[in-house]
């Protein structure tokens, strides 16, 4: 008898490249809120030095504050999606346990 295992390799690279992408979800903006820099000052540097082009100080403030609540934003809707799940299952736990049967 023949038996082949290949559908339960791809079941399994499929279960590994999501808990990846799971943790590279909240890698990548925890890792972006602590490497940015204080001063928009320090932000132009760093464009200056990325791209070779200049951007003015209104700029930078600009680019600083929304890459700060974008990263903030990400990570509130990944806890949301780690939270929500338990709250409805305690939830249910909860009104389950008054009734008695």
């Amino acid at each position: 008898m023949n038996s082949c295992c290949c559908h339960h390799t791809s079941e399994a690279k499929t279960a590994r490249a999501q808990r990846l992408f799971a943790v590279a979800g909240w890698l990548v903006p925890s890792a972006l809120l602590a490497v940015m820099p204080k001063c928009p000052v320090c932000v132009m540097g760093y464009v200056g030095l990325a791209t070779g082009m200049g951007i003015s100080l209104s700029t930078a403030s600009l680019l600083r504050t929304t890459l700060i609540v974008l990263c903030i934003v990400s990570l509130g809707t990944l806890l949301g999606k780690q939270l929500v799940p338990r709250v409805i299952f305690l939830r249910s736990i909860y009104l389950n346990a008054g009734r008695t049967t």
